[in-house]
């Protein structure tokens, strides 16, 4: 009865019976394949990872970052519609308070997958493993009956660690340590 309008009667009709994938996950790979090639084959993700490491010095290059950045904005619109049109088409009734508290998943999937928090580095593939991370230790938390508020610490320890060893890694551990005091 969950997807009566749109599959005819037939509620399992979401799954592509010749891949045993949920549809969602195909278009979810399908939109992240999209965003990789537009990333490293096109002059636009050059800009926007040119933009992302240092806005000075792309508007330098020539590259108009005033424009670059709101396609970039629009974009990521785009893509959070997709997402919550993803979302909801899999549960039964809609909740204003669904929403809350997914920024903190996302960025830590983000900084997990090797992003840095200062811009410039990043891949798509990276964030996805980042998210199947997060996602498996907050369905861990769930099978192990601990409450989400403890989830959500764990999760902001995680963004916590990641983020001292992105500093570390890039190089800067004076920037760091010099804010930790």
């Amino acid at each position: 009865m969950r997807y009566l309008c749109y599959t005819g009667s037939n509620s399992d009709r979401y799954w592509f019976d010749w891949l045993h994938v949920p549809s969602s996950a195909l278009i979810a790979i399908v939109l992240g394949i999209g965003v990789a090639m537009l990333m490293h084959f096109t002059v636009f993700g050059r800009n926007m990872v040119a933009i992302g490491s240092n806005p000075a010095t792309a508007r330098l290059c020539g590259i108009r970052v005033g424009m670059t950045t709101v396609a970039v904005y629009a974009f990521a619109g785009i893509f959070v519609a997709a997402g919550a049109l993803l979302y909801f088409a899999n549960v039964k009734n809609g909740n204003p308070s669904d929403g809350t508290g997914k920024e903190l998943e996302i960025i830590a999937a983000v900084v997990l997958g090797g992003g840095s928090l200062s811009g410039g580095r990043g891949s798509v593939f990276g964030t996805v493993v980042g998210a199947l991370i997060i996602k498996t230790i907050g369905s861990g938390c769930t099978m192990l009956s601990i409450p989400n508020t403890y989830t959500h610490i764990i999760i902001g320890v995680i963004i916590i660690i990641a983020v001292l060893i992105d500093g570390l890694r890039s190089g800067k551990p004076k920037w760091l340590f010099d804010r930790l005091r």
